[in-house]
């Protein structure tokens, strides 16, 4: 005998036509249920994310924070400690506020952390060569560009001088072995993650635009990569600027924001601890100069 529902069935009497209409209303509300299901999957939006403005102004932060601590306050110790306190909380606030934003640079650190021995491999072939090279250059050109004295006096006049020598070794040693960790960690992951989130599915991965639809100069990792480079730079400004003169100072800047693309595109193509051991070498060669203007040791080299 047929039972409700099934194919064939065909009702005789009142109450079986009564119990098949209940059957078709409850398979009725069935389907529409599934459907509206399968609707909400389509068309679920991308998860939220901070505003563009947001991550924008985190990213200028550090430029008036140092200015602040060089130019205002006249303290190199200032202006470090600061700026790092801005690679640090705001990013935190960030990362706790919106899961999403959490999500993607926890992805973006452990894309960036592949093939460790790698990494460290190339990168301290890059130490190895950075320091190397720039050292050799400040020692055959460093008293030559006449910048040496002037930028002595500079340096005395923020904090860094003979008088004080363990807070001067302390500052090249924290700026040479923890600055680049934090560097690093908030420009090439933390910002660049933000600025290059494009359009993305529910888990929060990127989606490709359409062919043709964005050239590459125009493209959101491409974009990202040019404003997180000039910020980058951008901060160093006060920077240069307490110790140097003018021209070397506008030289500094276009160098460093040629550093900070090469940096971008090493933890992009290799990870971000080639990325840290690179910056390193350059924090190294800072912190070599910094001790020759403070003690003056290079005439002592000249001699061996």
């Amino acid at each position: 005998m047929s039972e409700p529902g099934m194919i064939g069935y065909a009702p005789s009497t009142a109450e079986e036509r009564a119990e098949a209409l209940v059957v078709d209303v409850a398979d009725g509300d069935r389907r529409d249920s599934d459907a509206t299901d399968a609707a909400q999957l389509l068309t679920t939006t991308a998860p939220t994310r901070p505003p563009l403005a947001l991550i924008l102004i985190i990213g200028a932060l550090p430029t008036p924070v140092v200015f602040g601590g060089m130019i205002g306050a006249s303290s190199v110790f200032l202006a470090l400690f600061g700026v790092e306190a801005s690679w640090i909380f705001p990013p935190l606030v960030v990362l706790w506020a919106w899961p999403a934003a959490r999500a993607r640079v926890q992805r973006g650190w452990a894309r960036a952390c592949r093939k460790r021995g790698r990494q460290l491999a190339l990168g301290l072939a890059l130490w190895v060569t950075t320091v190397g090279g720039a050292v050799l250059l400040f020692y055959v050109f460093g008293r030559r560009t006449g910048e040496i004295e002037p930028a002595r006096e500079r340096a005395a006049a923020l904090g860094l001088d003979p008088a004080h020598p363990a807070a001067v070794g302390f500052f090249i040693i924290w700026l040479s072995l923890v600055n680049p960790v934090l560097e690093e960690a908030f420009w090439r992951i933390f910002l660049y993650e933000m600025l290059s989130w494009g359009r993305c599915n529910a888990a929060g991965d990127d989606v490709d635009e359409p062919d043709g639809a964005t050239r590459w100069w125009a493209s959101r990792p491409t974009v990202a990569l040019v404003a997180t480079s000039a910020l980058y730079a951008s901060y160093h400004v006060s920077v240069l600027a307490s110790v140097l003169s003018a021209p070397f100072a506008c030289l500094g800047e276009a160098l460093l924001f040629g550093y900070g693309v090469f940096l971008q595109l090493l933890t992009r193509r290799f990870g971000v601890v080639a990325a840290i051991l690179a910056h390193a070498g350059g924090d190294a060669v800072v912190g070599f100069v910094l001790g020759d203007l403070v003690w003056d040791f290079l005439p002592l080299l000249r001699r061996l």
